[in-house]
């Protein structure tokens, strides 16, 4: 099945929220990785786009952080 979507499932073309998390808790459960969080995922997504020398605007509009109007909703970023 093509599907524009990262992550789908055997019944839909796009994986619902709660089947990410479900699909996060059980990759925990089974690797033992107590801090395996879907933010943590996030917070790696949006790091490696700064590392790599990515436009603020870019990665905005990556990690779906700008306003109704398509603005920014950070001015800068930085990754700890």
């Amino acid at each position: 099945m093509r599907s524009p979507y990262v992550f789908v499932s055997k019944r839909s073309k796009k994986l619902s929220v709660r089947g990410a998390l479900h699909m996060v808790e059980n990759y925990r459960n089974r690797k033992q990785i107590e801090h395996l969080t879907c933010n943590v995922f996030i917070h790696t997504f949006g790091h490696g786009l700064n590392s790599s020398d990515n436009d603020l605007p870019q990665v905005v509009m990556l990690m779906g952080h700008y306003k109704e109007d398509g603005a920014a909703a950070v001015e800068s970023i930085r990754w700890t």
